[in-house]
């Protein structure tokens, strides 16, 4: 896979699962997830990141996207998640 792709829907969301909650999001600093279409096909949901999630109305549909990983946690809790951010 290429780790490129487009945006093709997303949601910002400002009252998070406990996980983001403790990754620093909430009402002040939401987070953006969405569907991002795979230059190989598919479809796949993740954190859609790089974006000003303050202003949802900025973000567009068909952005050109790239594969990020975001590391949360820390020692044997430290975890690896999927995400996409603008080229």
């Amino acid at each position: 896979m290429s780790g490129r792709g487009q945006l093709q829907a997303y949601t910002t969301i400002n009252i998070g699962l406990t996980a983001m909650i403790d990754a620093g999001y909430d009402r002040k600093n939401p987070y953006c997830t969405g569907i991002v279409k795979l230059e190989e096909g598919p479809l796949i949901s993740a954190q859609i990141i790089g974006f000003d999630t303050g202003h949802p109305e900025l973000i567009e549909i068909g952005s050109e996207l790239k594969v990020a990983f975001i590391e949360r946690g820390e020692g044997e809790e430290a975890k690896t998640f999927l995400a996409f951010e603008p080229l």
